[in-house]
């Protein structure tokens, strides 16, 4: 996978100060509801490892833990206003291959909609969108 890179001891220290400094996004009470991401990695694959859907909107972590190729985010009404757009990062940390990745698409998208099964697909390599911007991942929202 094109955006993953290989670090040294000290690199990868620094990775896991900057995943535990991760703001996590806190819930309100307001419009609670959650959404069901589904990945294309195997957790076979990643092995043991940290994992971040890191939200611009909101400059938090939403999801912030062991990689899973399922997980559930709970959300609410601050998340689903206006459409429930956002820009995300996936973050994940492979310790035992002393790896990072970093995937990001250049485009928002209506990721918190109540009740979503959204599918990401990781690419092996870059690709432009249909507005040449860059895309590293192919998104899937039901």
């Amino acid at each position: 996978m094109m955006q993953c890179q290989k670090l040294t001891q000290q690199q990868l220290d620094a990775a896991l100060t900057q995943f535990d400094q991760l703001h996590r996004y806190v819930l309100s009470d307001k419009g609670r509801t959650s959404v069901q991401f589904q990945f294309n990695l195997s957790p076979a694959v990643v092995g043991e490892s940290l994992f971040a859907i890191y939200s611009n909107r909101t400059l938090t972590a939403v999801y912030l833990g062991p990689y899973q190729s399922e997980l559930s985010v709970e959300i609410d009404g601050n998340l689903t206003s206006d459409k429930g757009y956002d820009h995300l990062e996936f973050r994940l940390l492979q310790l035992e291959k002393m790896q990072g990745c970093l995937w990001v698409n250049e485009q928002d998208e209506p990721y918190w909609q109540p009740g979503a099964r959204i599918s990401i697909e990781f690419l092996r390599a870059q690709v432009l969108d249909e507005n040449e911007l860059p895309k590293r991942f192919d998104i899937t929202i039901r």
